[in-house]
C-alpha cells in the first residue's frame, strides 16, 4: 500500500483553488515529499482551514509569496480561468508546479508540459505529448502518440485511443471515449459518456453515442 509522506519535506507548495479540485490535488500531494503551506482562493475567507490546510489569501496576494521560495499548483477546473492564473504566475516569476499521483502509469517517452496535473490511476502511453497546464483526471487513459494541447481538462474515466489530438481549452467529459486518429477542436466540450468517432470542429459542444454537435460555444480569445 502506498504511504503518505511525513512532513519533513524539501519543497513548499501553495495550491491556487480550494474547491473540490484543489482538495484532490492536496490529497495527491500528500503522497509526495512536499509541504503544502496553504491555499489561495478568491472565494474563501483567509484563515479558513480546508482538510487541515489554511487559506492564506487571494490570487491578488500571490506576488507577496514570490520571495519565500514556494512552488505553486493551479488547481482550477475551469480551463479559461486556470490559463489566466497560469499566465499571471509566469508574470510574477513563478513556474507552475506539476502534480503526478504515484499510481499513474506514464511511459518514459511521454513529454509533459509545465504545471500538469495527473491524478490516480491514469495511464499515458508511448509517444504522447501533454502541453502546459493540462489536467488528466482519475483513471483516464491516453493511448500512444496523442497530442493534448495546452489548458485541456480530461475528466475521470475518459479513454483516448491512439493518435488523438485535442486542441487548446477543450474538455472531455467523464467516461467519454475517442476513436483513433481523431482531432477534437479548440474550446470543445465533449459530454459525459460520449463516443467520438469523427473529428469535432472548434467551439462546439458534442454529446451522445456517436457524438453529435449539440450547440456552438462562445469563442475564446
Amino acid at each position: 500500500m502506498m504511504q503518505r509522506m511525513s512532513m519533513k519535506n524539501k519543497i513548499s507548495i501553495l495550491i491556487v483553488g480550494a474547491g473540490a479540485h484543489g482538495r484532490v490535488v492536496l490529497d495527491t500531494l500528500r503522497y509526495q515529499p512536499v509541504n503544502v503551506k496553504g491555499f489561495i482562493d478568491d472565494n474563501i475567507k483567509k484563515g479558513t482551514y480546508i482538510d487541515g490546510v489554511p487559506v492564506l489569501g487571494k490570487c491578488g496576494d500571490l506576488g507577496s509569496f514570490f520571495k519565500i521560495d514556494l512552488q505553486v499548483v493551479v488547481a482550477i477546473g475551469n480551463n479559461f480561468i486556470r490559463s489566466k492564473i497560469f499566465s499571471d504566475l509566469y508574470q510574477l516569476g513563478f513556474t507552475p508546479y506539476s502534480v503526478i499521483h504515484p499510481s499513474a502509469i506514464i511511459s518514459p517517452s511521454v513529454k509533459l508540459g509545465k504545471g500538469v496535473i495527473i491524478f490516480a490511476g491514469v495511464v499515458i502511453n508511448t509517444g504522447t505529448m501533454l502541453g502546459d497546464n493540462v489536467n488528466v483526471n482519475t483513471s483516464a487513459s491516453i493511448d500512444h502518440d496523442c497530442l493534448i494541447e495546452e489548458h485541456v481538462h480530461i475528466y475521470p474515466g475518459t479513454n483516448l485511443a491512439g493518435n488523438v489530438r485535442v486542441k487548446q481549452f477543450s474538455y472531455l467529459g467523464t467516461g467519454s471515449a475517442v476513436n483513433p486518429n481523431i482531432t477534437i477542436g479548440r474550446n470543445v466540450l465533449i459530454g459525459t459518456g460520449a463516443a467520438v468517432v469523427k473529428d469535432i470542429p472548434d467551439n462546439v459542444t458534442a454529446v451522445g453515442v456517436p457524438a453529435r454537435i449539440l450547440k456552438t460555444r462562445e469563442a475564446l480569445y
